[in-house]
């Protein structure tokens, strides 16, 4: 497939000292984004910028980075008496740390540090500010013969497995971390796809303790799927505590055990005699009281309310209390920052990585730099450093190539009549909350469209709990109605604006829902999926010219067109944060174009959950997978995917990268995968939800964005 601004023959393990004067304009933008320089690919304009003047500006920024980094090797070894090891030949003895975790702790003192003061070779294009400040990890030939061979020993299907070098790195940098002198642990922030499960396991593996794995239900199934796929049987003692609400006892030292965060916040925390009384620990939790010494919180961003006063999660503090007495801390996200540079400070607080935890510290050494073009701190780049382990896709040339497509429709008046409607109820904040799920266009009627409405109203709250309770054949609702609110005039508002709702989706008309702009583009853009190849057809593309502003990969000041390299039996995932109505019309849509799926979302059991993608990843004739944002939109691999769909947009970006992220994965059979979202320009709870994108994007460019510490 040729793109416009395709480039064959370029590596990124180019050396710093290639001779520039061959490159072209897009191999130099390539070479810019990987080594994360900062310097400008406009060429031309009004200054009449030119490619010499890029290629100087190249070299001149490869000098102030290698003066940057000798700069900052000389002093963070003084500033907090953090440890700065000199790089020593590759000898016998070194590599001993290889063979077992007794001669690992015995050699640690000679081994060459994996905490490199040298930023510069990191993959500084990760999406993560993260990735600039991380540890320059690099492990040679030889350590990775004699780590395999303990791999190896440690139960690991070496002979049938291909490990590619970027995880060697990880499981080394894991295994440093596990040994260092002061706390012990860290986050694993690689890029969603780069397989950080299976570097977590190996590290297990090479030192077995009782550990406990809080994660999502949707990341269950990847977890044993690893296990079973990897190890040979035994070396791990599996229990799936959602499953058996119980643990062996006692624990063995290679036990590990998955449990997702609500129901370790349920065994931990003892419920309360009053509704408003204070939260107790559970003195019976049997997780609080089993002998963990490994924790780790896979999806951690569910942490990062773990320092807001008002709005601490108690699922984390829940997570934080049962690792107290855990030796290991570590956490797992490919989207560490999601709202601002507190959630950073949220999982340095889980760690206790002391003195970074310390929120005067965190403030002063860190916080008040975020934003800031040129750093004189040196204690700024060593928090991350000394803690967070972040790569870039960039840095491997075997993944899919990604295109972005922005999938832009008008709603009509007759829709955007209804969308005002909804956003002019009384009870608009219900109305609003519900709405801002619905996905491809006005996909509920006003409530004024509901039979018997005045009849309705009138009815008093018990009556109007009654009338839900029929089934929806019989004008109810098929479900029970619980109002949140104590006060009996606030609950019947409640249930009212909640009826009327409801039975407004019950009584729409759904072919005619199916005609609307939304839903009409997206079946013409399945079409030409799968009828790629008989009509050649094309896919218009955003690309940025100037990546200095962090943004929207939907959004461009350019674009680029690429031919659909799809065919008649292409996979494609459909992907809504409320995914009841959407999935309701999708399946209509489906039954029409005669095309078989399947469906994760809530309604479908976590024990069914590994069938149904099995089935979607290995059998050709289920072509489209219907996913729910919330359940599915993390720790599950969708390989056999070629093409997401965002049917919906949520609130913050990092959820909606997770959830098209799932089918971007090294294990991936294809060479290009597409993304596409679905928008509606003049809907204005998604202009909204774009507003908030892009507010959002703004924080983390002013901690993404180039940073240059003097």
């Amino acid at each position: 497939m040729e793109t416009r601004w395709e480039v064959e023959g370029y590596s990124s393990t180019a050396t710093q000292g290639a001779d520039l004067s061959c490159l072209g304009v897009d191999d130099l933008r390539k070479l810019i984004d990987r080594e994360g320089l900062g310097v400008k690919k406009n060429v031309g304009g009004a200054g009449r910028r030119t490619l010499d003047d890029m290629r100087r500006e190249i070299q001149q920024a490869r000098a102030r980075r290698n003066s940057m980094d000798s700069t900052l090797a000389a002093s963070s070894s003084s500033s907090m008496g953090l440890r700065t090891l000199p790089v020593q030949p590759q000898t016998a003895a070194v590599m001993d740390i290889w063979t077992s975790p007794q001669a690992s702790a015995q050699s640690h003192h000679t081994i060459a540090e994996p905490f490199s003061t040298h930023v510069g070779s990191v993959v500084r294009a990760a999406l993560g500010y993260l990735g600039r400040f991380s540890p320059a990890v690099k492990t040679t030939e030889s350590e990775i013969e004699l780590l395999q061979q303990r791999l190896q020993g440690c139960g690991f299907f070496m002979g049938q497995v291909q490990l590619e070098q970027l995880q060697y790195d990880g499981i080394r940098w894991i295994m440093e971390r596990e040994q260092s002198a002061g706390w012990k642990g860290g986050i694993l922030a690689d890029e969603m796809g780069l397989g950080k499960t299976v570097q977590m396991l190996c590290a297990i593996a090479t030192n077995k303790v009782p550990t406990l794995v809080v994660c999502p239900l949707s990341a269950f199934e990847s977890w044993k799927e690893d296990v079973r796929k990897f190890f040979a049987p035994g070396t791990f003692a599996l229990t799936d505590f959602h499953h058996l609400k119980k643990l062996p006892h006692p624990l063995p030292s290679n036990s590990l055990t998955l449990v997702n965060p609500e129901l370790l916040g349920r065994d931990v925390w003892a419920k309360p005699p009053e509704a408003k009384a204070a939260r107790e620990v559970n003195l019976k939790s049997k997780l609080l009281n089993a002998p963990f010494q490994r924790i780790i919180c896979d999806e951690a961003q569910f942490l990062k309310n773990l320092m807001s006063p008002k709005g601490q999660n108690i699922n984390a503090k829940a997570c934080d209390c049962v690792a107290a007495n855990a030796s290991i801390r570590w956490c797992m996200t490919g989207t560490p920052i999601e709202n601002g540079i507190k959630d950073y400070l949220s999982l340095l607080t889980f760690l206790k990585a002391e003195p970074f935890c310390r929120p005067d510290w965190f403030h002063d050494h860190v916080e008040r730099h975020a934003g800031t073009e040129f750093v004189q701190d040196p204690l700024f780049a060593e928090c991350f450093r000394e803690t967070v382990l972040r790569r870039s896709k960039a840095s491997l040339q075997n993944l899919p190539e990604t295109h972005f497509h922005l999938l832009e429709s008008s709603m009509d008046p007759t829709e955007k009549e209804q969308e005002m409607a909804l956003l002019d109820e009384e009870e608009s904040g219900l109305v609003r909350q519900l709405r801002s799920g619905q996905a491809a266009g006005s996909l509920a009627m006003p409530r004024s469209s509901v039979q018997d409405l005045q009849a309705i109203q009138a009815l008093s709250l018990n009556e109007l709990k009654d009338r839900a309770r029929k089934p929806r054949e019989l004008g109810g609702l098929g479900q029970e109605l619980r109002p949140p609110s104590k006060e009996e005039e606030a609950q019947r508002q409640w249930c009212l604006s909640k009826f009327c709702f409801e039975r407004a989706w019950i009584e729409a008309d759904k072919e005619k829902l199916l005609k609307s702009s939304k839903w009409t583009l997206l079946e013409n853009t399945l079409r030409k999926i799968w009828n790629a190849r008989v009509k050649a057809a094309e896919l218009e593309c955003a690309w940025r010219r100037d990546e200095k502003q962090f943004s929207d990969p939907w959004r461009s000041d350019a674009v680029y067109w690429t031919k659909l390299d799809t065919h008649e039996n292409t996979k494609v995932v459909l992907i809504s944060r409320f995914s009841s109505r959407s999935f309701e019309l999708a399946a209509k849509m489906m039954s029409k174009l005669n095309i078989r799926y399947c469906k994760i979302d809530q309604s479908v059991a976590p024990e069914d959950r590994g069938k149904i993608i099995d089935s979607f990843n290995n059998d050709p004739a289920v072509k489209v997978m219907l996913l729910g944002m919330k359940c599915g939109g993390s720790g599950i691999n969708l390989p056999g995917a070629q093409v997401a769909i965002l049917m919906d947009s949520w609130w913050t970006p990092a959820a909606e990268q997770q959830a098209i992220n799932r089918i971007h994965r090294l294990n991936s059979a294809h060479k290009y995968v597409y993304f596409v979202k679905l928008f509606s320009r003049n809907n204005d709870t998604e202009q909204r939800q774009s507003e908030i994108h892009q507010q959002k994007l703004r924080v983390c460019e002013q901690t993404l964005g180039p940073v240059t510490v003097s």
